[in-house]
């Protein structure tokens, strides 16, 4: 994903409220985070080395600063879909996100990320790539056979 380089602070996009979100409902905050997750998989694909645990760090690296990471970091990638998704979204739909919006929806992923365990270290891997090629699990049994495939 070639985005532009957005050297914009979070604090600049956003309303000043730190105030941690309710950011459960996926569908309001959905472009916030497909551009956590999208880069992540992109990432993986040229970085097949990537695990869990790195992303993990990833998160707590933005949660506590979301600006000023290297371009080429998958902190910095991420940071700049984020940030490129709240200028659209400004400029198309007049929406503006918290602050504590933003980092709210980071650390909901960073939660999801940690509960996706598995062996080879990349169970939240393989469920954003589940997640972005349409195949999540729907029903027990696939449930089932997907926990027993990639979280195991």
């Amino acid at each position: 994903m070639e985005l532009p380089y957005i050297d914009i602070p979070l604090a600049e996009l956003t309303e000043p409220d730190r105030t941690p979100g309710a950011v459960t409902a996926m569908g309001h905050y959905a472009g916030i985070y497909f551009y956590i997750e999208y880069p992540i998989l992109l990432y993986w694909k040229k970085h097949p080395h990537l695990k869990d645990k790195k992303v993990i760090s990833v998160f707590k690296k933005l949660i506590k600063n979301f600006d000023h990471h290297k371009g080429s970091s998958l902190e910095g990638i991420i940071s700049r879909a984020v940030k490129a998704e709240l200028l659209r979204s400004k400029v198309e739909e007049g929406r503006t996100y918290t602050y504590g919006e933003v980092i709210s929806c980071v650390r909901l992923v960073k939660n999801i990320a940690k509960t996706h365990r598995s062996s080879n270290g990349r169970g939240y891997l393989h469920w954003v790539e589940t997640f972005f090629v349409g195949k999540l699990p729907e029903t027990k049994e696939e449930i089932k056979e997907y926990i027993l495939k990639y979280e195991r």
